[in-house]
């Protein structure tokens, strides 16, 4: 058959290849007028991106955020796919096959056993990777056989996960065309959770749940701290200018100062928050200092990789490269810091340049409630400076 935009447009579920068995997903492929799109659809959360080619046979979806990108080929039917997802961020031989079904809804069971309990509410989770603990809460909502909800860590979420309940067993994944995370696990006889997390094809983990509705992390503004002196730095944009937070345009401003990464799924989500933000109070004297540390440094990849937020949120505020992708790299660039454990850690700064607060990690949308007090303790604390 022969092969156009329209024949790709429609609804698929496709399922990435990975260690831990499929990790399936919604996309939809759809016109705008003249323009095709497509997007990616985990939860309540939807990724739509217009960078999209067709190169002779074959589709080429690129993330509209992300370093990234979908290839996809039809059958002669045109109702089934094969192809690859492909992370250039994490280098050129970083990818995972996939299929694809038009028109198939369910998420990883097609007839799903009826569930053997609800599971909705908080988990305390403990990941144990190789002997190291790192406490969770588990964030669950099941409706029959329908199941969402997040990960939480002191650190960060694991954004819109989506899966369902087949007997004992759970599932759940998200993809976001640059992290593809799948937790497979089963409900125990003792009422406990125990399962499995895939990061790609990168990082296994295994994960014991416990009903906890209580159980809290450590507070995300007492884990890293500044250790007596004012901030100070300099770093260049993408165009290797410098940019030194001393610099006129901040004087006597209220400043944040975001650490990130344009790689980081957390970022992303701050990201959209901070540019809303910037909108709302740069006027009244706000100012953003974002501090990338990427996994491509070249001139030209932090480019694009600064330009696609860009255009996807609407930056307006400075992004600056300040090193690779490593908390030692951002630690030592920033050794005022005690530490940077997280991407994102986020740095309030008064009109004097004093540092008034600090956060690690951050609480998106995926939290709900959290991310919403998280919101109004920010706008209120910026208030108070302005």
């Amino acid at each position: 058959m022969a092969t156009s935009a329209q024949t790709f447009v429609g609804s698929w579920r496709v399922a990435l290849e990975t260690p831990g068995g499929e990790l399936p997903f919604y996309l939809e492929i759809y016109e705008e007028g003249a323009i095709l799109m497509a997007a990616l659809l985990n939860g309540e959360e939807q990724l739509v991106t217009a960078d999209i080619s067709i190169e002779k046979e074959t589709l080429i979806i690129y993330s509209s955020v992300f370093h990234s990108a979908l290839t996809i080929n039809l059958d002669s039917t045109g109702r089934a796919l094969t192809g690859s997802w492909q992370d250039f961020s994490r280098g050129p031989d970083y990818a995972l096959p996939l299929t694809g079904i038009k028109d198939d809804h369910y998420r990883f069971f097609e007839h799903p056993d009826p569930p053997a309990a609800n599971i909705s509410g908080n988990w305390k989770t403990i990941f144990d990777a190789e002997g190291a603990a790192t406490p969770a809460i588990g964030l669950f909502e099941q409706e029959g056989n329908h199941l969402t909800g997040t990960f939480l860590t002191a650190t960060g979420d694991y954004r819109f996960l989506e899966g369902e309940m087949s007997g004992s067993a759970f599932r759940l994944s998200a993809f976001d065309g640059a992290h593809a995370f799948l937790f497979t696990g089963e409900i125990k006889e003792d009422g406990t959770l125990e399962g499995q997390f895939y990061s790609g094809n990168h990082w296994q983990e295994p994960f014991v749940c416990n009903r906890e509705e209580n159980f809290q992390l450590p507070s995300p503004d007492s884990l890293t701290t500044l250790d007596g002196e004012a901030l100070s730095f300099c770093f260049p944009d993408a165009t290797g200018k410098e940019v030194c937070l001393r610099d006129e345009r901040f004087r006597n401003k209220v400043i944040i100062v975001q650490i990130m990464g344009s790689w980081c799924p957390n970022c992303m989500d701050e990201s959209e928050y901070l540019a809303d933000l910037h909108e709302k109070y740069r006027d009244e004297g706000l100012e953003i200092i974002a501090l990338a540390f990427e996994r491509e440094t070249d001139a030209e990849a932090v480019a694009a990789n600064f330009e696609r937020l860009r255009k996807k949120f609407g930056i307006t505020y400075p992004m600056l490269l300040a090193g690779n992708a490593s908390k030692k790299t951002a630690s030592e660039a920033l050794p005022q810091l005690n530490k940077v454990i997280a991407y994102p850690t986020t740095i309030l700064i008064d009109r004097d340049g004093r540092v008034q607060y600090i956060h690690t990690g951050f609480n998106g949308p995926a939290t709900g409630s959290l991310f919403l007090t998280f919101r109004a303790k920010m706008e209120g604390l910026i208030e108070s400076l302005l």
